[in-house]
């Protein structure tokens, strides 16, 4: 009954696995460059500095990533 839902042509199989790719770099990215700031700030004594400034490069990183993807032909 509801297998014709499901069927997806090659064109949109592609580029739903693109945005999955692109949603992995980018939660990927977050979740490197947080851990990162976050065990820094945990060895540095600091509060939350090297969080914010580990996940504001994580969204940098993530954003370059997202953009391979999307400029990828």
């Amino acid at each position: 009954m509801f297998s014709s839902a499901f069927l997806m042509s090659d064109k949109d199989k592609n580029g739903l696995q693109r945005a999955i790719g692109a949603s992995y770099s980018i939660l990927g990215a977050l979740g490197l460059f947080g851990a990162g700031g976050y065990w820094l700030d945990k060895y540095k004594g600091n509060d939350n500095f090297w969080v914010v400034i580990g996940l504001l490069l994580g969204v940098v990183v993530g954003l370059y990533e997202l953009s391979k993807y999307i400029l990828k032909k």
